[in-house]
C-alpha cells in the first residue's frame, strides 16, 4: 500500500519508474527488483519503500539488512 501511495504521487514525473529490474551484466542469474528508479541527465537513483506491519510498531531507525539490500541494488544498477 506504501508504494502505491508513493507510486501515485510520481505519477507525473517523466523521469521516474516503478518496478524496476536489474540483471548483472555477466552473470545473468544476479538480480534484484528496486520499487523506484529516477534518472536525470547524468545520474540514476534508487529508493525501496519500507513499510512495517499493523501490529509492529515504527523501527526507530532502519535495519542494517535494508541498508545491505539497498547497496546491492546501487551495486547492480551502476
Amino acid at each position: 500500500m506504501v508504494e502505491q501511495i508513493i507510486q501515485q504521487a510520481l505519477q507525473d514525473c517523466s523521469n521516474v519508474k516503478y518496478q524496476v529490474e536489474y540483471i548483472h551484466y555477466e552473470y545473468s542469474y544476479i538480480k534484484s527488483h528496486c520499487d523506484f528508479e529516477f534518472s536525470g541527465k547524468n545520474d540514476l537513483g534508487v529508493m525501496e519503500v519500507k513499510s512495517v506491519g499493523n501490529n509492529t510498531s515504527i523501527a526507530s531507525c532502519p535495519f542494517d539488512n535494508w541498508f545491505d539490500q539497498l547497496h546491492y541494488q546501487m551495486g547492480l544498477a551502476k
